[in-house]
């Protein structure tokens, strides 16, 4: 599992900084989510740091924001009482454990398809009042790669996903993570002739807040 860098600033409830580097630690079982613990100011071997923090109200701001991921909407508010009642580490130390969720951008696909027939087609030999059977295929044209952990959505060439259009020859496809991709159709119409141009379709991070 790797690590990637983030920095935040907590605050107490007066609004005095406690300024302190840490590390998301992210779980690749479970896209999308980051865990911190706050202890010495020193990472362990699961890239996790801790402080020492007294009793009272404290909020998270994000101010850099882990490669490949969007900021933080809100900061994030916790409170510190009644210890005893935490669960405790190898040492004894009381622990709050505060779970930030940072979320990945991701793309959608919208295709519009239109077929235009020649003048001098029969149209009783093509139906196209249905587009539902015209069917194309989406492929990585790279490695996609969950930048959570380093581990690959899709490999280069591995396909994603098989597409019918509906009746009225449209297709959307969400929730497509950052990176290139290659359109093809695969089965059209009776009486009409496959389209075997190949379109290429990137997703990349626009900013630090579009989903």
């Amino acid at each position: 599992m790797n690590n990637s860098n983030g920095t935040f600033t907590i605050k107490n409830n007066k609004g005095e900084e406690l300024t302190c580097n840490v590390l998301f630690t992210f779980d690749s079982d479970e896209f999308k989510k980051s865990y911190i613990v706050f202890t010495d100011n020193t990472t362990d071997e699961n890239g996790k740091i801790k402080a020492y923090l007294n009793s009272g109200k404290y909020e998270i701001t994000e101010i850099r924001i882990p490669t490949g991921f969007l900021q933080l909407e809100a900061p994030v508010k916790f409170e510190i009482k009644n210890v005893k009642d935490f669960d405790t580490d190898k040492d004894g130390d009381f622990i709050k454990e505060v779970v930030v969720k940072n979320e990945q951008p991701t793309g959608t696909l919208n295709v519009n398809k239109t077929v235009a027939l020649r003048e001098n087609v029969d149209t009783s030999l093509v139906d196209i009042s249905d587009l539902s059977g015209i069917q194309f295929k989406l492929t990585a044209k790279e490695d996609i790669i969950d930048m959570a952990d380093g581990s690959k959505f899709y490999t280069k060439g591995q396909e994603v996903g098989t597409y019918n259009l509906t009746k009225e020859g449209t297709l959307k496809v969400e929730n497509l993570p950052m990176g290139t991709y290659e359109l093809e159709e695969i089965k059209t119409l009776d009486g009409l002739v496959l389209n075997k141009e190949k379109y290429e379709v990137k997703f990349v991070k626009k900013d630090d807040i579009t989903k």
